[in-house]
């Protein structure tokens, strides 16, 4: 295979500048690491059923094993094993063969061939996820003759990090081999696919917050779906798409509601016991305050004004900001008028 063939990106200088260093690597690697123990552990736990019911499907359709494991080149360049339900035939030709598969391959088995389309041939990796291999999202893992032809700047970057079971890169390609039809796909692959995917994976290591990991997710599940799955994601909806959006629009602005109202209970009930007994309890002081969270919430979003950026907001934004605080006062008083024992 030629090197020459896999051109860097035009913009591979800032796609490999700003990575993250330190205390908040660290502290973004435990929390990742335990987000992935937990999806890992969940998912084994939830797919053990339809793992037995594969792996009997396997056995019956071809001799040979029902796992596969291959070569990869995982973080910090050490090489590992990644799992998979075998899709080939038990043949010479299957290992000796092109290491990338176009459509048609005479080397897939019928099952085979659905499994990869399905994509549930990837699911044993569940397990490289438990061993600290992999990740649930990050860059796919490449084998070795590939992973030689990337430029020595991504090299250290993309391997920074643990490779995933699936990523940015894998739901924009995910119909990859279909794409692969002519005589010489190791050509074509290197051409056409790797140096799309090698600066989807550069932009994912470069933003990868959490959020980004749960939308990868999201939109993996949806292309399972045969509606959807023709469909091609917008590209910048794989970085931040619509779970990334709703939590950073309301869920988060929620949070600070919820957490502003229930200080304001309790410095309110700390004046009122200055002047009287007060016992509203701390339940109910949690359920007044997420009422209160609620219907500031609700409110804010009927007004816009959870879409303002407050690093960027004029007066107007604090006028309807003001208005949404009156309405949302009027509300609270009217149900406390209405919910009031007599």
């Amino acid at each position: 295979m030629n090197e020459s063939l896999v051109s860097p990106p035009s913009d591979m200088k800032l796609l490999t500048q700003g990575t993250q260093t330190g205390l908040w690597r660290t502290l973004d690697d435990v929390a990742r690491r335990g987000l992935d123990v937990i999806i890992a552990l969940l998912g084994a736990l939830i797919l053990s059923p339809l793992f037995i019911l594969i792996a009997i499907l396997i056995h019956r359709d071809s001799p040979g094993p029902v796992f596969y494991w291959g070569e990869r080149i995982g973080r910090n360049g050490k090489p590992f094993r990644i799992l998979k339900f075998r899709t080939m035939y038990e043949t010479t030709d299957s290992y000796s063969g092109p290491r990338v598969t176009g459509q048609g391959d005479a080397r897939i088995t019928p099952l085979g061939q659905w499994l990869r389309d399905t994509k549930l041939n990837e699911l044993p990796q569940l397990w490289n996820v438990l061993k600290g291999e992999m990740s649930v999202v990050g860059p796919r893992p490449e084998d070795r003759d590939f992973a030689a032809h990337w430029p020595l700047e991504a090299r250290d970057v993309l391997l920074s990090v643990r490779p995933g079971i699936t990523s940015p890169a894998s739901v924009l390609y995910r119909d990859e081999e279909a794409m692969l039809q002519s005589g010489n796909v190791v050509d074509e692959y290197l051409k056409v696919i790797l140096p799309s995917k090698l600066r989807l994976d550069l932009l994912y290591v470069h933003h990868r917050p959490l959020l980004t990991d749960l939308d990868v997710i999201f939109w993996t599940l949806m292309a399972l779906l045969p509606q959807l799955k023709t469909r091609r994601v917008p590209e910048h909806l794989l970085f931040w798409g619509p779970l990334a959006r709703f939590v950073s629009r309301y869920f988060s602005w929620f949070m600070l509601d919820l957490l502003s109202a229930f200080a304001a209970i309790a410095l309110t009930g700390l004046i009122w016991r200055s002047n009287g007994p007060l016992e509203l309890g701390f339940g109910l002081a949690i359920g007044v305050a997420f009422a209160i969270a609620l219907v500031f919430g609700l409110v804010n979003a009927l007004l816009g004004v959870g879409r303002i950026v407050w690093s960027h907001a004029d007066i107007n934004d604090a006028v309807a900001l003001a208005v949404s605080t009156g309405l949302t006062t009027s509300v609270l008083l009217l149900i406390n008028m209405l919910w009031e024992p007599r």
